[in-house]
């Protein structure tokens, strides 16, 4: 959330970043998840956990969703969030998009709208995961690859054919996700590998053993 939160910030498209991460695996986009989950709540939890990991998780760009809760826009909750919300004859919510939503997001915007390609949303979505994963197993909050991807298929929705975000870090290689991290330094921490990940490229060694 906080990748797409960034991405919006520099001038991307949310519905865009919300299809493309659809057809990349996840049950639902980023910016669809915040309308589901309740903005206000997102807000507080995103929050919380900036605040437990302030050296790679604080975000330095104006934040799309403390944005739609200055403008009353919940989500589902009450009806528009990023999206706006209308009962479907079982009283399902019905999602629609709301042109109002552009006109607010471009006060986050200070480029303007950007065009960014599908491999750049997923590289700039993707890359901050795998490395929260991977620190998380180098400061032992799990003990193997296994559990912590199991963890995200299993609690997150993470893209089952991926096998997790290690697995999917060794299916395309650390070296490539090194390189990648290297393109995005300019972003700040939440784009950058660990030293043991630089360090496990450079001797091309896998989190699971082949």
């Amino acid at each position: 959330m906080l990748a797409s939160s960034y991405l919006i910030a520099d001038g991307a498209d949310f519905v865009a970043i919300d299809q493309t991460m659809e057809a990349f695996g996840w049950p639902m986009g980023p910016n669809y998840l915040n309308d589901v989950i309740g903005m206000d709540t997102a807000k507080h939890v995103s929050q919380i956990i900036c605040a437990g990991f302030p050296g790679h998780m604080q975000a330095t760009w104006q934040d799309s969703v403390s944005l739609m809760v200055s403008q009353g826009r919940l989500g589902q909750k009450n009806g528009v969030g990023f999206y706006r919300y209308e009962s479907d004859p079982v009283g399902k919510p019905k999602k629609s998009v709301a042109p109002e939503s552009y006109q607010i997001l471009a006060a986050a915007q200070s480029s303007g709208a950007q065009r960014f390609s599908e491999q750049g949303i997923i590289e700039r979505m993707m890359l901050p995961i795998v490395i929260e994963a991977a620190r998380a197993l180098e400061d032992g909050q799990v003990q193997t690859p296994a559990e912590l991807d199991m963890a995200l298929l299993l609690g997150l929705g993470f893209p089952q054919y991926l096998g997790g975000a290690l697995k999917y870090a060794d299916w395309i290689g650390l070296e490539t996700i090194v390189s990648i991290s290297d393109r995005y330094a300019r972003l700040g921490p939440l784009y950058h590998v660990t030293p043991k990940m630089r360090e496990m490229a450079a001797q091309r060694q896998r989190y699971y053993p082949q």
